[in-house]
């Protein structure tokens, strides 16, 4: 549910950032000036990472609720490991101890075979 939760977030995340750097409104147009940060995570590549975000968050909400509904525990699984990657999670704060949590309970064999393999 936590991961599933994440993912949510991810999603809404990205797409306020999506809106955000379309907009014209990125990190570097709210500083008013050309610094070489916060410039970089506006504008094109702005867009471009918040799209990816949106996809990788997408992904993870995929995994979890098949997680949920016990059908692919190797989606599961990749839905775990794509959580803790800090480009995708909202926060790697949050990501990282969600995606273990989901990873050592996945790996349990009562887990495994509840999945039916």
């Amino acid at each position: 549910m936590i991961l599933l939760i994440l993912g949510g977030l991810g999603i809404a995340l990205s797409i306020v950032g999506l809106l955000l750097n379309v907009l014209g409104m990125g990190a570097g147009a709210m500083q008013g000036g050309e610094q070489a940060a916060p410039a970089m995570i506006s504008g094109g590549f702005g867009i471009v990472s918040s799209i990816v975000g949106a996809i990788g968050s997408a992904f993870v909400v995929y995994g979890a609720l098949q997680m949920k509904n016990l059908q692919s525990h190797g989606m599961a699984v990749a839905a775990s490991v794509v959580a803790m990657l800090p480009f995708i999670s909202p926060c790697c704060i949050v990501g990282l101890p969600v995606g273990i949590w989901s990873m050592v309970l996945l790996m349990k064999p009562e887990v495994k075979s509840a999945f039916g393999g």
